[in-house]
């Protein structure tokens, strides 16, 4: 059975919630129709505020057996990953950048790793996506700052593969897709010299990620 989409789940929350036989008490009816706000505003619900809300459909006792089937949340196995060089790597730009983020290229199609700021509902969590803007954004996981990563339980095992394998050696990943492509990861923009296409990256990112700089590799420039 095909695992229940968040717009559907957002609707058969707010059914339930209307439905005056729930056996949510007031506290709860009011925590959950603020999940229900909170997802008509912004379009997504974070990973542990889709938590929640499996959890208040799949405990109500009310609703089919089909949906407590389809909201089942997957084994911790399947959703946790580890992502420490991640987060080492994003610390290094406190006070550098104020919104750092970390873009990828592949054949799937975009990675974007960004540190969610102070005024996010999850401030210093590094959020996964496809670098889309709402309401176009796919969010394929969460990482916190303990470096243990959360996937959604709706990203496909490719992108979980993708994912995995950035996590592993970030950096390598970062000069890796600079060099092949001549694009920066870290800001975006191309890559206009042999020194910084040698490493991937420009001396301002280098600054910024705590990255080495200013080595040509001759292996690499071709003159």
């Amino acid at each position: 059975m095909q695992p229940m989409i968040v717009a559907q789940k957002r609707n058969l929350l707010q059914q339930i919630l209307q439905n005056e036989e729930n056996e949510y008490s007031e506290s709860d009816r009011v925590f959950y129709s603020g999940l229900v706000d909170w997802f008509d505003e912004h379009g997504f619900w974070t990973i542990k505020q889709e938590f929640h809300v499996d959890k208040a459909i799949a405990t109500h006792s009310k609703h089919s057996a089909e949906s407590f089937n389809e909201t089942q949340i997957e084994k911790p196995s399947d959703l946790t990953f580890h992502a420490t060089k991640i987060t080492t790597l994003f610390t290094s730009t406190s006070g550098k950048i104020k919104y750092p983020s970390i873009h990828f290229w592949r054949k799937l199609g975009e990675l974007q790793f960004y540190l969610c700021g102070s005024l996010s509902k999850t401030p210093g969590v590094i959020r996964i996506t496809n670098g889309q803007k709402y309401p176009n954004q796919e969010i394929y996981g969460e990482i916190y700052k303990d470096g243990k990563g959360l996937f959604r339980k709706d990203t496909s095992a490719l992108f979980k593969k993708e994912i995995q394998s950035i996590c592993e050696e970030p950096i390598e990943e970062a000069k890796m897709r600079g060099i092949n492509i001549g694009y920066c990861c870290f800001c975006a923009t191309p890559i206009v010299t042999k020194e910084s296409l040698a490493v991937g990256y420009g001396p301002i990112c280098a600054a910024n990620w705590n990255l080495p700089w200013g080595e040509i590799r001759e292996e690499l420039v071709k003159i």
